[in-house]
């Protein structure tokens, strides 16, 4: 009867050490989904990666057990499957301490203010803390091409831009992009006389990735025209008066390549083509170079 009543007591002491403790730290063994209820089909919030530190809270329901992760901007609670959890390998007088541990320490809230624990970059897409949104400037030279229809001629040359953009990160495979800059497209016609307007644009584009570094944009700009330089001498002061002659509504197309240079910071290289939808006074055609520098928000 005592040998009986030993092995049972070690059966239960066995399984005692396998349930969850209240306020233990663990982590994930391998990829798994932090789901919002203890269900297969529950909402998922998010999937975490293989070795992320989470918190047991002590709640258990069927093969689910409740966690919290902590991040920089607090706790997140959810259910795992309990087969997702490393498993904790201690000696046995570590066991023994546990389990007296276990008999003071009473099941308790978690509190609001945590210290934080860091996580890694490539866990960045971690319960949609992916970034949504970008700062920065931008600047690169172009190749004009200027048609006159009055009196009828060609110009090309070389022009430059600088300026600044904000984009939006509206879904994971659409990039929203503004940009405000200053450019001035100028040129000589065959007899080396030159040709050379600057332009106030504000441009909106959208940004398709095709792969983890390159993408695809496309959109428009408003070319307000602030600047006008030996006009006279090309084109006829009946046509282009002024430079605010020639503004007008432009289309942009172009491709870029992106890769990071810091934890939060990027470097673009895009080739872009931009031209004027309207075909007089003047008529224009770009194809530049731009590099843009921005900070990831």
């Amino acid at each position: 009867m005592g040998a009986t009543l030993v092995l049972v007591a070690l059966v239960f002491s066995t399984l005692g050490l396998s349930e969850a403790s209240p306020s233990d730290v663990s982590s994930t063994r391998k990829e798994t989904e932090l789901r919002k209820d203890p269900y297969a089909d529950s909402e998922s919030l998010g999937l975490l990666p293989a070795k992320s530190l989470v918190t047991l809270t002590g709640e258990e329901k069927g093969k689910y057990v409740q966690v919290e992760v902590e991040l920089e901007e607090g706790v997140v609670q959810g259910w795992i499957e309990s087969k997702s959890l490393a498993k904790k390998e201690v000696s046995e007088g570590e066991e023994s301490e546990e389990e007296a541990e276990r008999k003071i320490i009473k099941v308790r809230k978690a509190k609001k203010k945590r210290k934080t624990i860091p996580v890694p970059s490539d866990e960045g897409i971690l319960l949609g803390r992916q970034p949504t949104f970008s700062y920065g400037f931008f600047g690169g030279g172009h190749l004009d091409f200027m048609s006159v229809e009055t009196p009828e001629d060609s110009v090309s040359g070389y022009g430059f831009m600088g300026g600044a953009t904000l984009s939006f990160v509206l879904d994971p495979t659409f990039r929203l992009r503004t940009e405000v800059d200053y450019t001035v497209h100028s040129g000589v016609n065959g007899t080396d006389k030159l040709l050379s307007f600057g332009f106030l644009d504000m441009a909106v584009t959208g940004e398709i990735p095709i792969s983890s570094a390159f993408y695809v944009l496309g959109g428009f700009q408003y070319s307000m025209g602030i600047g006008i330089d030996n006009a006279d001498s090309v084109v006829s002061s009946n046509s282009v008066a002024s430079a605010s002659d020639v503004s007008g509504i432009w289309g942009l197309a172009g491709v870029g390549y992106k890769f990071s240079i810091g934890e939060t910071s990027s470097l673009s290289l895009r080739a872009r083509y931009s031209g004027a939808f309207m075909a007089t006074p003047v008529g224009f055609h770009t194809f530049g170079l731009q590099a843009v520098w921005e900070i990831e928000g």
